[in-house]
């Protein structure tokens, strides 16, 4: 990033005043600038900053009976990653309607798909470990709902529990829909 582009240079001479207070604002700002780019930047070392590693506990089916302190260990776990999986669903969310709003709608369709579909995953797989499980929900709740569910599943493997031909049925039909509205627009 060059020094102008820093201080945000008017173009041309568009604003004199603007010029001259960037003039004024290079006099005094140049050579601490300067200086740090030229020398201090080159012997700094970079540290690259981490973010904090938790260390994996045992989770609450590998608790023994009555060990109250790892149910305890478990259920800060259970919490910790369920946040996780929440903010990166919402951050997922927020990248496909960034994209969609860049790419508008039409295009946005077919550019955005890949980031539709990864958000699509991360809902349904955030809905099957913590859906209807409620806000003071524990690490048990979630291990009792996913005992249940897969033996649901045992009993009933003919049954498409995560929807997902029901979301390609409705991906065709929309992808059909926008090819006859490009192709036959609407003449007013």
């Amino acid at each position: 990033m060059s020094h102008g582009e820093h201080h945000g240079e008017a173009s041309g001479g568009e604003n004199k005043f603007m010029n001259r207070l960037v003039g004024v604002t290079k006099l005094f700002d140049g050579p601490a600038t300067f200086f740090r780019e030229k020398f201090v930047d080159k012997v700094r070392k970079d540290y690259p900053y981490y973010h904090r590693n938790y260390p994996r506990v045992p989770s609450i089916d590998e608790c023994a009976y009555g060990d109250h302190v790892c149910f305890y260990e478990a259920n800060e776990q259970y919490l910790r990653d369920r946040k996780v999986d929440k903010f990166i669903t919402q951050l997922l969310a927020n990248r496909v309607r960034e994209c969609y709003i860049n790419e508008g709608q039409y295009d946005g369709f077919d550019k955005c798909r890949k980031l539709d579909d990864d958000y699509e995953k991360a809902l349904t797989n955030y809905y099957i470990k913590y859906g209807d499980l409620g806000a003071n929900s524990t690490a048990i709740d979630a291990y009792m709902k996913q005992k249940h569910r897969l033996i649901w599943q045992r009993r009933n493997p003919e049954k498409d529990i995560v929807g997902l031909d029901k979301q390609n049925e409705i991906r065709k039909e929309i992808a059909e829909y926008q090819k006859k509205s490009i192709d036959n627009p609407i003449r007013v």
